[in-house]
């Protein structure tokens, strides 16, 4: 089991008390990002993440929290969109000093960077094969060849529990106007990321936050360039 911790809940004195929490609940990893919080959805617009030596000083006391127990320390980065791929790989590299045991770069758009972080990062690596996500399409063998070991495929299975929600909700409350949930446009098939958050009102949300913090960004969709 992998337990994705966000942004780590806090400072480093509360990363440690996560990572301490979680390795001593049997976890075989943790998943730790460098987004500032609140944090985005890895495959949309609007991400900022933090300095990059703020972000291996929670990777240090990340991997101090976990040393010696059998949990493992994922150091992901959402730094290529903000900031390029060449500051993505400094990140990487920098967590692995940092002691992450497997490096994760949130959302690479183009074939060509999968391919060079692939070769510019040593040792294990992870890909998020996101339907619907940032990413091009690849395949396992391909992505095994490039030097990725570690393949997350979230939201597979999700497509048809969202279709049977919405459906459920849609027949039940469309009598009742206070409740009705529309589907507008939404014909069940969109299980992307953003086509769940737009079935969530990400947009109302973000909206809300963004009246008392103009520094919260709105997002849309980022789509592959391949």
């Amino acid at each position: 089991m992998i337990v994705d911790i966000d942004t780590g809940f806090g400072n480093e004195l509360n990363l440690i008390r996560t990572c301490e929490e979680i390795a001593a609940a049997g976890a075989m990893a943790v998943h730790l990002e460098d987004q500032v919080s609140p944090k985005c959805c890895g495959h949309m617009q609007g991400k900022q993440v933090i300095p990059a030596e703020d972000y291996f000083s929670k990777l240090r006391a990340a991997h101090y929290a976990l040393e010696g127990t059998d949990c493992l320390l994922i150091a992901r980065t959402d730094s290529y969109h903000t900031h390029g791929v060449e500051e993505a790989i400094r990140r990487n590299l920098g967590s692995l000093e940092a002691g992450a045991d497997i490096t994760f770069t949130e959302g690479t758009e183009k074939m060509e960077d999968i391919i060079r972080i692939g070769k510019e990062v040593p040792g294990w690596k992870m890909f998020d094969m996101l339907y619907g996500g940032a990413s091009p399409r690849i395949s396992f063998k391909e992505l095994v060849d490039y030097g990725y070991r570690l393949v997350t495929v979230p939201m597979v299975s999700l497509g048809g529990a969202v279709t049977g929600i919405t459906e459920f909700a849609e027949h039940t409350f469309q009598d009742q106007n206070d409740y009705y949930i529309a589907s507008r446009d939404r014909t069940g098939e969109d299980i992307s990321p953003f086509g769940v958050f737009e079935m969530m009102e990400i947009d109302k949300w973000l909206g809300t936050a963004k009246m008392f913090n103009d520094k919260i960004n709105m997002t849309s969709r980022i789509k592959p360039q391949d």
